[in-house]
């Protein structure tokens, strides 16, 4: 069952990342890779305003996280830290600027939750 529920959620959270994700997606995770990415180099380079939507980005992926783990029942993370979801994220982004926030990081999701 848990198996079930894993794959159910995978795929409609898969679906939900489609062409209107944005009318679907509420909060950061609308957004687009290429706003992700220049809040990413703000907050490393201290740029104020950048800093204050990485918090709020990061508060979106720990909402995003903590749901999916309470809906499967187990921790969608593995152990792994929001920050370095943050990474894997900015990564996915990086090689595809189209995506939205959401897709690249249901994408890492699935990734982990492939794992042994």
């Amino acid at each position: 069952m848990r198996g079930f529920l894993r794959m159910f959620c995978l795929t409609l959270a898969t679906t939900a990342s489609g062409a209107s994700a944005a009318t679907l997606v509420h909060g950061y995770g609308g957004r687009g890779c290429p706003d992700f990415l220049e809040t990413y180099r703000g907050w490393e380079t201290g740029d104020e305003r950048r800093v204050l939507d990485y918090f709020g980005y990061q508060q979106w992926f720990a909402g995003m996280v903590t749901s999916m783990s309470l809906v499967m029942g187990e921790d969608v993370l593995r152990g792994a830290e929001v920050e370095g979801m943050m990474r894997r994220v900015r990564r996915r982004c990086e090689d595809d600027r189209e995506r939205d926030v959401f897709s690249a990081a249901n994408a890492y999701l699935k990734e982990l939750s492939q794992l042994p």
